[in-house]
Formats: C-alpha cells, sequence, structure tokens
C-alpha cells in the first residue's frame, strides 16, 4: 500500500509540474519526498526479519504413522511429525517421498530403482517438544508399478519455523 501511495504522488507531482510551471519547485520538492519514502520504505524491509526462520535443523524432526492415499490427480501422504528442536515452533515443511523398486524385502536403497519421487509442502504448527498430524499433498500421478517390492521413502527436505511468542 505505501508503493502505490508513493506513485500516486509521484505522478501527481510530475503531473503539476507539466501543467502548472510555477508550482514546479513545489513539485519537485514533492518528488523529492517521495525518493526519499521510497528509500526509507526499502531500508526498512530490508533489515526486517519475515518471522519465519530456517533454524530446525531436519534430523530434529521425527515422521511417524505414514499413510498413502493414491487419487487420481494426486496422493496425500498423512501422518504425524514431531518437532525435537527447542525454541522453534515449526511452520511447515517440505517432505520428499521416493517410491523404489527393490528386487527383494531386505534390499538396500543403492539396489534398488528411483520410479517415482516428488516433493510437498505441509503447513503445520508445532510448539517445541509436540508432535502433531500433517498432511501434504504430492504430484505422484503417472509413477511406474514396481516390478519386485515397493518401497516408500520420506525425507525432510527443508522447514521453516518460527521462536515462540515469550
Amino acid at each position: 500500500m505505501p508503493i502505490a501511495v508513493f506513485f500516486v504522488f509521484f505522478a501527481g507531482s510530475i503531473v503539476v509540474a507539466l501543467l502548472y510551471p510555477h508550482l514546479r519547485v513545489l513539485a519537485i520538492l514533492m518528488s523529492v519526498l517521495c525518493a526519499v519514502f521510497l528509500g526509507y520504505l526499502y531500508i526498512d524491509q530490508s533489515d526486517r526479519v519475515r518471522g519465519y526462520a530456517t533454524d530446525i535443523p531436519t534430523d530434529a524432526l521425527t515422521l511417524s504413522q505414514i499413510q498413502i492415499e493414491e487419487q487420481s490427480r494426486f496422493t496425500r501422504i498423512t501422518g504425524r511429525v514431531r518437532n525435537g528442536a527447542e525454541g522453534f515452533r515449526l511452520r511447515a515443511f517440505t517432505l520428499v517421498a521416493t517410491l523404489y523398486d527393490c528386487p527383494a524385502e531386505d534390499s538396500e536403497a543403492a539396489d534398488c530403482a528411483v520410479i517415482a519421487q516428488d516433493q510437498g509442502i505441509a503447513r503445520v504448527d508445532i510448539p517445541p517438544g509436540q508432535t502433531r498430524g500433517f498432511q501434504a499433498i504430492i504430484g505422484l500421478t503417472n509413477h511406474l508399478d514396481p516390478q519386485g517390492i515397493a518401497r516408500w521413502d520420506y525425507t525432510i527436505q527443508s522447514t521453516q519455523a518460527s521462536q515462540p511468542p515469550g
């Protein structure tokens, strides 16, 4: 909104300078004030913390009770996540889901072929040390059918967190 006000005043000062030559000094002064205001907004916004910090390491989060629901246009992953980080409230995390085609049940990941992989964002609000449910939507609609044993793997790629009020 302040940017829109800036442009209205700036455009108005240009119009005044063009239409009324005897008010040009006032129009130039108004333009300079608008430029100073815009500079102040730019400096103020660049120093401001946006409310999120990515200070929760991904290994501080624990996933459990993962369930997959495949739809025709998307795949829904639900489960529980525990925020093991102290001092930060988890706000969101990016979950990468990988579907492997493994030759046997006890195969190593290196022996399996990746047949589908995508990521989704789970928006949550989890205080430090607590557990909540989550849901992430991913676009795994056209993955290959496994020839061997299908195995899912889930990795948390990134987090968004904030410090709790207090």
